[in-house]
């Protein structure tokens, strides 16, 4: 089966309603619940929206963003010892373009993977924030404001809306994500897990913003959680101020430019987040790795000795033609021998680094899908030696259930 049908088959087959469903003869995947401990309050919105804008301002996630599902895909013929963390990109709705993803991983390496959303991201966010017809309103609105607004559209209106009138969502999410991996991997690794049992190493594989989590968590490590865990960076890993988010798929101009300069003069967000008491203490080393990713100059030594500290246990691949996170930004932020940089023999980017399509260019795009899975499996994977070649895809058999 080549990619392309693979994808097909398995966005088919994804459900996060049910607990279990068979993706592919070698994959399966359970869904569970996840309640996030984390809260925040709102500070107020003195400027003058619209009622269509309020209502996408005042999402507090008290409902999806709060308790949430997730999933976890197994091999079928063999137990699953150890874990993969999958983390998505910045404005992301849907698992679609991951499933393909996750799959290699897993038969590569024989462990289980988890796709778990970031905050208000995928199935943490609100259905109308999918709605073309509800989100074209609100961008119709966003350029009726501003004449030099680029790349608005549906597809990035809530996401814009948001981070120009409320920019410290960003880091706020981020640390909810953060606390909400934190009680993940402390439930698997001290075996409460429903599913997961006898797990010792919970690894990273992270694309685009997800990276920025997965840097925090190293470095960090709250609670020694993330000791000798390993890592995978896909088109991800520079610092913020080297990143351009200005995109159809993230967010438009106005709301990019508003996330630098908020950035250019970050302060803590304390006042308006709650943390319970037991894992406060676990908050300050990330706030400073978080601090020393968001500007090329800030903690340069600090963030320097941090990374050569995880040499071995953090690799970083970047693309020559990602104008998001460009590739010299990736290899820039990181450690010498940690960031490589790859190019493809056909059209992609950033959104989209294996463009899925029937046409001339569908063998070249599978052959560069499996050298970068191939090679995330390898650093991820406990034996070098599982790792597939491409009929781990093309040989592969449809499941009929």
């Amino acid at each position: 089966m080549n990619l392309s049908e693979l994808h097909k088959q398995m966005s088919a087959g994804f459900d996060l309603n049910r607990h279990f469903v068979h993706l592919t003869e070698e994959v399966g995947c359970y869904t569970f619940e996840f309640n996030s401990d984390f809260r925040f309050s709102h500070r107020s919105i003195g400027a003058n929206v619209t009622p269509e804008e309020k209502l996408i301002l005042a999402e507090g996630g008290e409902k999806d963003n709060n308790t949430f599902r997730y999933a976890v895909l197994m091999p079928k013929k063999r137990p699953a010892p150890q874990v993969i963390i999958l983390f998505h990109g910045l404005n992301e709705r849907h698992w679609d373009k991951y499933l393909t993803w996750a799959h290699h991983l897993v038969c590569a390496t024989g462990k289980a993977v988890i796709l778990f959303p970031l905050a208000f991201h995928m199935n943490r966010s609100p259905e109308q924030w999918s709605s073309p017809r509800t989100m074209s309103k609100v961008a119709s609105i966003r350029k009726a404001k501003s004449e030099q607004l680029e790349n608005c559209c549906f597809a990035n209106a809530a996401l814009s809306l948001r981070m120009e009138y409320t920019p410290e969502m960003f880091p706020i999410s981020g640390i909810q994500s953060y606390f909400d991996v934190i009680k993940l991997v402390a439930s698997i690794k001290s075996d409460n897990h429903p599913l997961l049992s006898n797990v010792s190493s919970v690894n990273i594989f992270a694309y685009s913003i997800g990276a920025l989590l997965a840097e925090v968590l190293l470095i960090a490590n709250p609670a020694s959680l993330f000791s000798g865990e390993r890592a995978f960076l896909f088109c991800g890993g520079a610092t913020f101020d080297e990143t351009n988010g200005n995109s159809k798929a993230i967010m438009d101009s106005k709301a990019c430019e508003r996330l630098k300069t908020y950035f250019s003069n970050l302060t803590t967000v304390d006042s308006q987040i709650a943390i319970p008491h037991h894992v406060a203490h676990l908050l300050p080393n990330a706030w400073q790795v978080f601090r020393s990713m968001i500007r090329y100059e800030n903690d340069k030594e600090y963030r320097r000795e941090a990374f050569d500290n995880l040499e071995g246990r953090l690799i970083a691949v970047g693309l020559k033609k990602d104008k998001v996170i460009p590739a010299d930004a990736i290899v820039k932020s990181l450690s010498p021998g940690t960031a490589f940089v790859e190019d493809f023999p056909f059209e992609y980017s950033h959104e989209k680094p294996f463009p899925i399509s029937k046409d001339k260019n569908e063998e070249v795009v599978q052959k560069a899908f499996v050298q970068i899975l191939s090679r995330a499996a390898l650093h991820l994977g406990n034996n070098p030696k599982t790792t597939p070649q491409n009929n781990l895809i093309l040989n592969h058999k449809p499941h009929h259930s």
